[in-house]
């Protein structure tokens, strides 16, 4: 993947004590940045990324997403590249975030109630979705993400 149009040095490279993610894919336009996890140790652990736009779409996607490879599920690490993923959302004056998680999902939905997310409602995916063949609901939160600044 490829960098494309990034302006701030400070979205290529978000980290803290115990994550690192690294920029795989940035489109400026469209406002969507992909990012790969790398623990303390620099083991490449999963996936993340973010999506800002609101739009019908990222509504049933949610504006964040991630995968952690299996060998590193149990550390909290979706949650806390999600924390990461804050920077890039406040860096274009967005507050509040939509996550959305299939509901026979357990461990996303206690990952994004471990976030602070509030429970809106389950929604119905749409037929002409990215997302039907796998989910026909999602449940979805609202994430006031103002107190990570």
């Amino acid at each position: 993947m490829t960098e494309i149009g990034i302006i701030d040095e400070s979205l290529k490279i978000i980290k803290n004590d115990e994550l690192k993610l690294i920029l795989t894919l940035g489109m400026e336009k469209t406002q969507r940045f992909y990012y790969k996890i790398h623990d303390k140790d620099n083991n490449y652990v999963g996936n993340c990324g973010i999506r800002l736009l609101k739009n019908s779409e990222n509504e049933i996607l949610g504006n964040i997403e991630y995968e952690i490879f299996e060998k590193y599920r149990g550390n909290n690490y979706a949650e806390k590249a999600s924390k990461l993923l804050t920077s890039v959302a406040l860096y274009y004056n967005v507050n509040r975030l939509i996550i959305t998680a299939n509901p026979n999902n357990l461990a996303s939905n206690k990952t994004i109630r471990n976030l602070g997310a509030r429970f809106i409602e389950v929604k119905k995916v749409p037929k002409n979705s990215v997302l039907y063949k796998s989910n026909k609901e999602v449940n979805v939160y609202n994430w006031n993400i103002e107190k990570e600044r």
